[in-house]
């Protein structure tokens, strides 16, 4: 099985006051079309839907026919919120989605529960502050790693099982490290980093947030950004992430 792994779509960016609704019209069609030529069944969207806690009406009605676009040719989304997202507005209507293999997060308290899907077992995980996750789960953390490694030692991981967790967060690699893109929002105040070793028991983590694609190691990756949405990024190459499922 081949699952797409996509981010930081940013639906309704503006740069210098030009709106990139046009392209990222483009960017999901050819999306759609690439999954049907490539029999790819299931797409992940790691966060960050759109740009704006208040996106305009017109990038709502993109994502919502793109929504509808992947109903009618059978290809099952699992997607969370990111740090730009709002969480009620992304979450909207989830309930009714999941009836038509439209997987939505946006509730911290809903990440500990895997959506088992074609024998697939997705941890979709909003983002979140460590404020959120301690008030979800009536803790009192005092760092976000304590936080977000107390939200994971909530999942009960069926390790015979293919384990996918989708996050939005910033994941360092071993050497400390990950290459941020020009922008990405300051990580104070925003979104604190995590080790990527919190992650270990999962079968791949599918990341958004970095705009630049990059490996953090041989299970966690971030995808990068569809588009460039700043100046330093017009140099990265663009690319689709595609996870292969084999019988191991």
């Amino acid at each position: 099985m081949k699952i797409l792994h996509i981010a930081d779509l940013h639906l309704g960016k503006k740069i210098s006051g030009y709106s990139l609704i046009d392209d990222q019209s483009y960017f999901l069609d050819k999306t759609i079309s690439y999954m049907k030529n490539n029999e790819i069944k299931h797409l992940i969207i790691a966060g960050d839907i759109y740009d704006v806690a208040s996106p305009s009406g017109e990038a709502i009605k993109l994502f919502s026919n793109f929504l509808v676009k992947l109903k009618k040719n059978k290809i099952k989304a699992f997607i969370i919120s990111g740090n730009h997202d709002s969480s009620e507005r992304v979450g909207y209507g989830s309930s009714l989605f999941s009836d038509n293999d439209i997987y939505i997060n946006s509730n911290i308290k809903d990440a500990i529960n895997p959506i088992c899907v074609d024998g697939i077992n997705y941890y979709l995980i909003p983002y979140a502050s460590a404020a959120e996750i301690n008030q979800a789960f009536d803790q009192e953390f005092k760092t976000y790693d304590e936080a977000f490694r107390y939200l994971l030692s909530l999942i009960k991981l069926d390790e015979s099982k293919i384990n996918i967790a989708v996050a939005h967060q910033l994941v360092l690699n071993g050497d400390g490290t990950s290459m941020l893109g020009g922008s990405e929002e300051p990580i104070i105040g925003t979104i604190q980093n995590l080790s990527a070793d919190i992650f270990n028991k999962f079968s791949y983590v599918a990341l958004g947030h970095i705009h630049k694609p990059q490996q953090i190691n041989e299970k966690i990756r971030y995808c990068g950004s569809p588009l460039a949405y700043h100046v330093d990024e017009s140099k990265y190459a663009k690319s689709y992430t595609i996870i292969n499922i084999n019988d191991d």
